[in-house]
This record gives structure tokens, sequence and C-alpha cells, in this order.
């Protein structure tokens, strides 16, 4: 092939579909490096690196969470008009993650985009189920009810919904747990 003019070869690199897209591309920069080390005169430019395109989509994922989460503990605030319970809310937000990302760390599961979208599906239906669950206990707060027997009525009441609606949500996704390859 021709580069600016001179004479080159162009090697195109394939990963397979076990590998991740961010690790080829850093171990082939790495190789890379080496070979222009070890033989003088070679000068390798990398054309198209996919994996940078993936720390594009990572982050911007990342920032979508961030920005999602505080998107709802406002809205949140605003709904409920107090505090606490969106504190409660604001806490389980980042413990769930944080929880989550120790989970993935010790069963080796690699931060990519689908293992993203999942915490960020995660956490919107933590907030879902949360304001559900909130919800019915304010209102048989409303009721008369005292604080303990509101919270564990008002929990006990929903169950049913909020277990359904998190099964269901789980049977639509289970099934591309159990994909391979490409």
């Amino acid at each position: 092939a021709r580069y600016n003019g001179e004479q080159a070869v162009v090697l195109c690199i394939y990963k397979d579909s076990v590998t991740g897209t961010n690790e080829t591309a850093k171990n082939c920069l790495a190789a890379f490096e080496e070979l222009e080390e070890r033989y003088n005169g070679t000068n390798m430019i990398t054309l198209m690196n996919q994996g940078s395109y993936i720390d594009i989509i990572i982050e911007s994922i990342l920032s979508s969470m961030i920005t999602g989460a505080i998107l709802a503990i406002i809205i949140l605030a605003l709904f409920l008009k107090d505090v606490k319970p969106t504190l409660v809310v604001g806490i389980s937000i980042p413990l769930s993650v944080l929880f989550t990302l120790v989970l993935m760390y010790f069963t080796d599961i690699s931060l990519n985009m689908m293992t993203l979208s999942g915490l960020a599906l995660g956490i919107g239906m933590l907030v879902d189920n949360s304001v559900v669950v909130i919800e019915n206990i304010y209102r048989l707060r409303a009721k008369g009810a005292n604080v303990i027997q509101a919270a564990v009525s008002g929990a006990g009441q929903v169950v049913g919904a909020v277990t359904a609606s998190t099964l269901t949500t789980i049977c639509v996704f289970v099934p591309i747990v159990f994909v391979e390859g490409i």
C-alpha cells in the first residue's frame, strides 16, 4: 500500500468474539511500540482504533448514568417533598452501583457497554421500585398509620407489584446472558 506517497504495509487486526475491543487495542498498541523499539526505522501509524470509540461510548454511558441518577434524585425530592426518603434513595443508588462493581470484580466480569447499560437499567429500576414503595408508605402515613406500621405494611402491600415488575424486566433481558460469540 501507499501512505503519504511512501510504501507501506497495511495490517488489519480483528479481535475474536470473546475478547474485549479495548483490551485488544491496548495490546496491539503496546506490541507496536515494542516492534518500533526493536526494529530501527520501523514506523507504526494507527489508521483506525475502535478502542478509542469504545472509550468514548463508555464515558458517555457513565456520564448518562450519573446525570440520570442526579435527575432521579431531584425529581424524587420534588415529588415527595421530603428529604428523608430522597436521601435513602440517593444513598442507595451509589451503594448499589458500588456493590455491583465489587461483585463484577470478584466474578471477573469486565466493564463494557453491556454491563454499563445494565447498571443504568438497574439504577432506573431501583428508583422506580423505590418510588412505588415510598408512595405507598406515604399513603398509609396519611391515613394515620405510625412510621413502623406504614413501612412494614406499605412495603408488604406492593411487594407483589414490585417483584412482578422486576421479574418482567429480567425475563426480557435474561436471554442476552446466554448469547455467546457475535
